[in-house]
Formats: structure tokens, sequence, C-alpha cells
């Protein structure tokens, strides 16, 4: 399944669970896609939450799951 296909499935499913549908545009809909599906289900979840999918809300939700799956994991002396 695309990435698109995944996208719209996932945007479905969290609008029945909300009761409504929030409007992507094409430039949050193309940035939410270049996520793995996980990440496309809790970027949009955080969304519905707070009933915004601006296009800056996008790009720094994004940046923040980024920073939280690069951190390297490992002992400081």
């Amino acid at each position: 399944m695309d990435k698109h296909m995944i996208f719209k499935t996932i945007n479905s499913m969290l609008g029945e669970k909300y009761k409504y549908v929030l409007p992507f545009s094409e430039e949050a809909r193309a940035l939410i896609c270049k996520c793995d599906s996980e990440q496309m289900y809790k970027i949009m979840s955080a969304f519905y939450i707070v009933r915004k999918s601006d296009e800056e809300l996008v790009r720094k939700s994004i940046a923040r799951i980024n920073e939280e799956t690069d951190r390297v994991i490992g002992f400081e002396r």
C-alpha cells in the first residue's frame, strides 16, 4: 500500500473516531506521507486532539518526532 493510501486510511479511521474529518493541505499531506505509518498515525492523532492541521504545526510535529527517534542511546562517563 502506498503512503497516500495509508494517509487516507488513517485520516478516515480518525475521522470516525472523533466524529469529524480534518482538512489537510497538499503541503501538509506531502510532509506527513514522508513518515512511516506509525509516525503518521502519531502525528495525525495529535492533530485530531487539537483540531488543527496547518502546515506549520505539521512541520513542528514531524521535527519533534524525528528528534525523539534520532537520539543516540548510550552511556556517558
